[in-house]
């Protein structure tokens, strides 16, 4: 259970500036670690872990994460200032994501921080945050297939996001171009949900497939769930130099748009949106309310 922020697009734009929506912002991604919301019957807050990762414009790659609460943290501010500038590393994020998490499964240590760093069979580097839970039920036969290509390390990470990243990444095969990555993430995510749909009690392979990956291509967006579609929500703010996209708005405007879910979204580096597709097997299958 996470909070996620994307932002695409011209690197100095001022609408789209890193460091105000990831800590300046009335309800940037860092207040979100206090004052987000949760799902029903949770504790307050998404403090076990965070992360900053982002492409620049020469497809240069920066992460860093660690465990605890974003809001306690001035590496976190660190981070979010560097990546909107040049530095030793790299120059200033083109592609960006931040998230917060919410523990579910695995540990709570700085190699369960999203986002996760993956890396295609062709060499494509890949960052991918996640928010959800995915089940044993979904989650084992995206193990099978990481052992089944000789993956056995990435098939028994003990966070169900960190396999489903690694997942995803075998998934794109030997794309290598921002079209053939793109239709091979919106392949795997109809796949993906196919199988989920194939098990007993379907809303009980997964809460949400909130998904975030970004590349030196693009940015893949998918909005996806089971229930509490008031948690899983993913916004987008347009602006003329690029995308903005998080689990909440960060400032108050009329601009935000929320994502349908089951649309898998591709948005190109130069602040563009380049196709959205209604997966195949995107039929909701939701969790009956229970009443008090």
């Amino acid at each position: 259970m996470c909070r996620m922020l994307a932002v695409i697009g011209s690197p100095g734009s001022a609408e789209l500036d890193p460091y105000t929506h990831l800590v300046a912002a009335q309800h940037s991604l860092r207040s979100q670690c206090e004052r987000a919301f949760v799902p029903p019957g949770s504790d307050p807050g998404h403090k076990d872990a965070w992360g900053v990762g982002w492409f620049d414009a020469d497809g240069r790659v920066s992460l860093i994460r660690e465990s605890g609460a974003a809001s306690e943290s001035p590496y976190y501010v660190f981070a979010s200032q560097v990546s909107g500038r040049d530095h030793a590393g790299s120059g200033p994020a083109n592609v960006l994501i931040g998230h917060l998490r919410k523990a579910v499964s695995g540990a709570v240590i700085s190699e369960n921080a999203h986002p996760f760093r993956v890396t295609t069979p062709e060499g494509v580097s890949l960052l991918i945050c996640h928010n959800g839970h995915v089940r044993d039920s979904a989650l084992d036969s995206l193990r099978s297939d990481l052992l089944d290509a000789g993956l056995q390390g990435a098939s028994t990470r003990d966070c169900d996001s960190a396999v489903l990243a690694e997942w995803l990444a075998l998934q794109v095969g030997d794309a290598r171009e921002a079209d053939t990555i793109a239709a091979a993430l919106a392949a795997a995510f109809d796949e993906l949900l196919a199988r989920a749909h194939a098990t007993d009690i379907p809303f009980e392979a997964y809460t949400g497939l909130n998904v975030l990956v970004a590349s030196p291509y693009g940015l893949g967006v998918l909005r996806w769930f089971s229930r509490w579609a008031d948690y899983y929500t993913l916004w987008e703010y347009r602006s003329d130099d690029g995308f903005l996209i998080t689990s909440e708005p960060t400032h108050l405007t009329d601009r935000f748009r929320l994502i349908q879910p089951g649309n898998f979204r591709w948005y190109t580096p130069d602040g563009a949106l380049a196709s959205s597709v209604l997966l195949a097997n995107a039929q909701l299958q939701i969790e009956p309310e229970v009443d008090a």
